[in-house]
């Protein structure tokens, strides 16, 4: 049988971002070595060279100091908005993204109202749970907390623990949160536009700062650069690149470790409910 040439192309096409994509998850895994050994060669460098500082408030130490942070910080929110791209494109976001999407779909309008009695049954339920735990955890029980509410007399020890049990509020959970399919969470029929203006505002910061320091910045031509010079420009470049590991670890972290352990959770209880549902 003959090969069709586009279907080679496209294998191999694939096949490349296949191993792009490893390259990045054996990067990211590995940032923590990569961030000690950019400080080994730090150390190795500063160690044939005299070590000085700026004085504290003098203009050289500011205007550098204002440079390098400001490159960090857009380089880091950059990169791990970057790093949670990629996450999102692991084979186990995908395959519980598109559980939740089919649990979703399975809800149908007439069952919004149990489905919020559900949430709220569920809600109550895990309070009560987090606050038997904690009193257990101090030798107290239910029985006992609910008579320190009823006026009951308690030492003093035993009503700072009450309080801390008084504190413990439920989870902040909805409809609209449970059937959410994107990132973070939507409160129920409120208009998207709002937040939507406000992230987009929060997400320009980082540029806003970047243009209006960049367009501040006077340029001189240094003299006579050596050795000395060269190690010492390297130097105040090398944390750019460990804000970019960090950056780019971190948001890959927050995908695979939290916002898929979060969505497992949302398929769970959707699925507890669409049991309660079959067994009515």
């Amino acid at each position: 049988m003959k090969n069709n040439p586009d279907t080679d192309f496209e294998h191999a096409l694939l096949s490349g971002v296949d191993t792009v994509k490893r390259g990045y998850s054996a990067l990211i895994k590995n940032c923590g070595k990569m961030v000690a050994a950019l400080t080994a060669l730090i150390v190795i460098l500063v160690t044939f060279t005299e070590i000085g500082f700026y004085e504290i408030g003098a203009k050289e130490l500011t205007a550098n100091l204002l440079l390098i942070l400001v490159a960090s910080y857009v380089i880091y929110f950059s990169l791990e908005d970057a790093g949670e791209a990629l996450g999102r494109e692991s084979k186990e976001y995908i395959a519980v993204a598109e559980r939740l999407t089919l649990l979703c779909d399975g809800v149908k309008a007439e069952m919004i109202g149990d489905l919020q009695k559900f949430i709220e049954k569920y809600v109550n339920e895990e309070l009560r749970h987090r606050k038997e735990a904690l009193l257990s955890l101090n030798g107290k029980t239910l029985s006992d907390y609910e008579g320190y509410l009823s006026g009951g007399s308690v030492t003093k020890k035993d009503k700072r623990l009450f309080r801390r049990v008084g504190r413990l509020s439920a989870v902040r959970l909805g409809v609209g949160t449970l059937l959410s399919t994107k990132k973070g969470s939507s409160a129920e029929l409120k208009n998207p536009r709002g937040p939507k203006l406000i992230g987009l505002c929060v997400r320009l910061i980082p540029t806003t700062v970047c243009t209006v320091f960049t367009a501040s910045v006077v340029l001189g031509v240094k003299d006579g650069l050596g050795a000395a010079e060269v190690i010492e420009g390297l130097l105040r470049l090398c944390p750019l690149p460990a804000f970019a590991l960090r950056g780019y670890s971190q948001g890959y972290s927050y995908v695979c470790e939290r916002e898929i352990e979060w969505m497992k959770v949302k398929c769970r209880l959707l699925e507890a409910f669409m049991r309660t549902q079959c067994n009515a």
